[in-house]
């Protein structure tokens, strides 16, 4: 017997804002994000890689500190089929650089901070405050 699966990170998601639309997913320094409120914030970043050209089986690299932000972005990614790639902060310019080069990586999406750590790279950087 095989079995596909079809759940992908987004689908998660989308099964808590519609059961428990107001439950709490991250309160992070301060400030509660929903399941809706992710759900939507996730949508609409994917409409937005999705218009840059990001479509499924692309890869984004997501260079971000441990934020709702980051969350977001890797639904996103998942909501269009694309992968996700996290790459670490704390990795000098030139190892940034080469993860995106090697992994063929369609877009970036990173926090406003790091966007000059990850920029060099020609490919569409998707900055966040």
């Amino acid at each position: 017997m095989t079995v596909q699966a079809t759940v992908n990170w987004f689908d998660v998601l989308a099964h808590h804002a519609a059961r428990a639309p107001e439950r709490p997913i991250t309160v992070f320094e301060g400030s509660t994000t929903t399941y809706a409120q992710m759900a939507d914030r996730a949508v609409a970043l994917a409409g937005g890689l999705h218009a840059r050209g990001v479509g499924a089986g692309d890869v984004v690299g997501l260079l971000s500190y441990n934020c709702p932000e980051f969350l977001q972005a890797m639904f996103a990614a998942n909501y269009l089929g694309a992968i996700a790639m996290p790459i670490n902060w704390r990795l000098a310019a030139p190892e940034v650089h080469y993860i995106l080069e090697h992994s063929g990586a369609r877009a970036l999406v990173c926090d406003e901070a790091l966007v000059e750590l990850g920029s060099r790279r020609r490919m569409d950087v998707v900055g966040r405050a």
